[in-house]
């Protein structure tokens, strides 16, 4: 099995190798994407310039919906981008808008937007006839002076009228049905007859007589022709399916049908390709991925660069626009799809060499090695702390098994009583609690056997604590055969609910209870009883707990000051005991108000060397006649606790400047902190505004809790435990293993130190049941948290802890809560060094 240690090397090791892992696929990934990125802005994604030096207006017949407007786009801005020229773009949309008024209203728009914008150009730029023919019949007007660059004409003799403008040269846009018939012949030599798609819209006109001018110079081949115009959509469709092997089938144009519908090119090449039986072929852009061969078509991009490049060259003078010819030859693109040409059986190689062939199959390793190695690092690198995760889980899980015993005996020793294994006052008082909020009333038995202290004094606490556990068997059988809660209260109280009624003086109840302690309990052959005097108290809900048993405990000590064996009800006249607690109060606002506290500090010792470590400081009554025990209650109780936490906090960092400032070594003083004082949302301003007061760094301080702080208050606990972490203030948990006591809490409760209480010593610091503080010690240290045990009076007790690897401790065996200037110069001796040493020494 892997020790605790080796696994947490591993651990470590595997979640710093996955770390590295999966930063290097990140590093990994990035490089690919900003090589990718670098292609596109070669390829023609250039970056507009912050400071161009000309802007040019560019007018393009068209919308930017048009399937050839993004080419025509990259080539625009690669030429122009590069020559640290911008543009402007109006698109004119004449696919849409193409008739005669509105090309007048688009000149109305246009000359408005001139004459409105303010802008300044220094050139125009015009894509396809009918751009250039507005801005032909519109030059002196709106265009005077300005040079102008044309691209994408159909028209020729519209080009060669333009060129002979002084300001005015361009590009023609080819058709390249030549070299696509030329292409398509290789492709299928037996082929003996062209048809080509074409319709009668301007375009597609256009088209048919480009496509039968070829007639003579292709006389190996019968030229047909089908005009969508004159055929239905079903008509169409049965045509294209009769044509056989021996066709180059041609796709010009097909926007339109007999019936007046108008069709998309994606639309008419979905629908082509899904009729016709052999492979379609076309010239123009759109139809790429769709099912259409290929074809050699204009080079948008290509051509749009160069009318870029020559207006840049106009605009800085490298040329004169006047003696720039018209471009009648812009080399095509070349660009076939191979999914295609495979299902029909086309051979690719007799495509040229610099043929774009789409949809080509690669090698998966080679088209994605630049993704595959960073994954397949990531993925190592996430494998590697997941198992790492995996060997942490084991190590907690094995830890948790630890725990969760631990926890679970320390959730029965907090709701139980150690002794006698019945429920404990804590639970006592939440079953109230939960009985007044259900409105339900009830009446409160608080039994105190008479005389106990005489059965310790002649019997000894052993015989005392069988007694005890006599009593608690019998009582407990009482309460179960009649459905009462019962729990031990203290020492030799304890506790009895009777629900849902209320007892009266002549009430059997109480008789019976009278009754079960005339029953002896033998001591060899001596037979010991006691009595017992019940103070009773008859509550509803609008009676808080601490109300309730303060009215219980009255009555019980009136029942004993009656003389014992008896029973009284809390009445009236008991009112006047509430009211020392009303003096006690009393006393403590004179105290605040006229400086009556003093503080005292109690010093923590280190286990192994025997050095002091820290304090905890206690705060005191200048009149001593009310005890910390008596006050601190009534304090709490009555909403004073806050002022006095803020006093005590003032009192001690003042001390620790008074200490430093005498060349006093500063050790930490751990403040105590009421979960009454949780309501003081404002105590971490004042905690921190009073270290920075004195000077005092916030090592210096720290703050101890107790679990109920957090049960009662979860959310405004967080936040105050967040506060004291930013402010750098350690939390301690004081009175552990007396409270709620779940070590689950230990995870997110973000405690550094933890307190073992004085009670838990005193129960379990003996010879066979020391394992379980043994075990408190040990998953304290697990969780990466100190532990101080409280209560160390022996030195016996000092050596055991030490044994156990407990880190300091505090109790009297060291000292009692001191005065300032005691507390200062406090040392332990050599005498009891020497001691606490030797039986160190003995025991190995």
């Amino acid at each position: 099995m892997m020790t605790r240690r080796n696994g947490i090397i591993v651990r470590n090791v595997l979640n710093i190798a996955g770390v590295v892992c999966i930063c290097l696929a990140v590093f990994l990934f990035i490089r690919t994407f900003v090589k990718q990125s670098d292609a596109q802005i070669v390829a023609g994604n250039p970056i507009e310039p912050d400071t161009p030096t000309y802007k040019v207006l560019f007018l393009d017949s068209y919308s930017p919906t048009h399937i050839s407007y993004p080419a025509q786009e990259s080539g625009i801005k690669a030429g122009l981008y590069a020559n640290n020229i911008s543009y402007d773009v109006i698109y004119m949309d004449t696919k849409n808008y193409g008739s005669q008024e509105e090309i007048d209203k688009f000149y109305d728009f246009f000359k408005d937007r001139l004459e409105n914008s303010n802008k300044h150009y220094d050139g125009v730029i015009t894509g396809d006839d009918a751009a250039l023919t507005f801005v032909m019949q519109h030059q002196e007007e709106l265009f005077p002076d300005l040079p102008i660059v044309y691209y994408g004409i159909n028209n020729i003799a519209l080009a060669e009228e333009a060129v002979n403008n002084p300001m005015m040269t361009g590009f023609t846009e080819e058709t390249y049905l030549d070299e696509t018939f030329r292409l398509a012949g290789k492709l299928i030599p037996q082929a003996n007859k062209i048809v080509g798609i074409y319709d009668n819209t301007v375009t597609g006109k256009g088209d048919a007589v480009t496509f039968f001018s070829y007639q003579e110079e292709f006389p190996d081949y019968q030229f047909m022709g089908i005009n969508t115009s004159n055929y239905t959509r079903e008509a169409f469709g049965q045509l294209l399916e009769s044509l056989g092997s021996d066709c180059i089938l041609m796709y010009l144009t097909a926007f339109e049908d007999l019936d007046g519908n108008q069709y998309t090119i994606p639309e008419s090449s979905r629908f082509i390709v899904d009729h016709a039986l052999i492979p379609v072929f076309r010239n123009y852009m759109g139809g790429e991925g769709l099912g259409i061969a290929g074809g050699t078509q204009m080079n948008f991009p290509g051509q749009c660069k160069m009318a870029g490049q020559v207006m840049s060259d106009v605009l800085y003078g490298r040329k004169n626009i006047s003696e720039i010819p018209l471009n009648y030859d812009t080399p095509g693109i070349v660009s076939f799809d191979y999914q295609v040409m495979d299902h029909f059986g086309l051979d690719t190689k007799l495509l040229p060499a610099n043929a774009e062939i789409l949809n080509l199959p690669q090698d998966f390793w080679a088209s994605y090695r630049g993704v595959l190695i960073p994954v397949i690092i990531l993925l190592v690198g996430v494998m590697m702390i997941l198992l790492a995760v995996v060997i942490n889980y084991m190590m907690l899980k094995r830890v948790n098994r630890k725990l969760h015993t631990v926890e679970d005996e320390l959730i029965y020793k907090a709701e139980h009583d150690l002794l006698l294994g019945i429920y404990n006052s804590r639970v006592a008082e939440e079953i109230l609690r939960v009985r007044i909020a259900a409105e339900q009333i009830h009446s409160v038995l608080r039994i105190g056997l008479d005389n106990f202290k005489m059965i310790n004094d002649n019997y000894g606490h052993r015989v005392g604590d069988d007694y005890l556990k006599f009593v608690s068997r019998i009582l407990e059988e009482y309460c179960e055969r009649n459905s009462f809660f019962f729990a031990r209260y203290s020492g030799d109280e304890f506790l009895i609910i009777v629900p849902d009624r209320y007892l009266h003086a002549d009430s059997k109840e109480l008789e019976d209870i009278h009754e079960l302690f005339k029953t002896p309990m033998l001591i060899g052959l001596e037979e010991m009883r006691t009595t017992v005097s019940i103070g009773v108290v008859n509550a509803d809900y609008n009676v808080d707990v601490a109300t309730l048993m303060v009215e219980a405990d009255l009555a019980l000590q009136d029942a004993k000051e009656r003389g014992k064996n008896t029973d009284a009800f809390f009445e009236d006249e008991l009112q006047e005991k509430v009211r020392n607690t009303g003096q006690i109060r009393s006393k403590l606002v004179n105290a605040i108000e006229s400086d009556g506290f003093f503080m005292v500090y109690q010093p923590k010792i280190d286990v192994n060397t025997m050095e002091l470590v820290g304090y905890e400081a206690l705060l005191r009554l200048k009149d001593q006649s009310v005890s910390p025990g008596e006050f601190i209650p009534v304090a709490e109780q009555s909403g004073l606790i806050s002022q006095i936490g803020r006093l005590t906090t003032e009192k001690t960092i003042r001390q620790l400047k008074e200490w430093r400032d005498a060349g006093i070594e500063l050790k930490p003083v751990s403040i105590n902190y009421s979960s009454n004082q949780i309501n003081d949302t404002t105590y971490p301003d004042f905690l921190k505004e009073t270290l920075e007061k004195y000077g005092i760094e916030s090592k210096y301080i720290e703050i101890e809790i107790t679990e109920g702080l957090y049960m009662d208050n979860s959310i405004q606990a967080e936040r105050l435990f967040a506060q004291f972490q930013e402010m750098g203030i350690k939390l301690l948990m004081d009175d552990f293993g007396t409270g709620y006591s779940s070590l689950s809490y230990l995870t997110y409760i973000p405690v550094d130190v933890l307190k073992l209480d004085r009670s838990l010593v005193l129960a379990y610091l003996e010879e066979g049941k020391d394992a379980f503080i043994r075990d408190i010690v040990v998953l304290a240290h697990d969780l990466n948290k100190t532990m101080i045990v409280e209560g160390v009076e022996n030195a016996w007790q000092y050596t055991r802890l030490k044994d156990f690897g407990a880190d300091a401790i505090q109790g009297f065996y060291f000292s009692k809560p001191l005065p300032p200037e005691e507390a200062a110069n406090f040392r332990v001796a050599e005498k009891e060094k020497g001691v606490a040493f030797a039986m160190t020494d003995n025991k190995n």
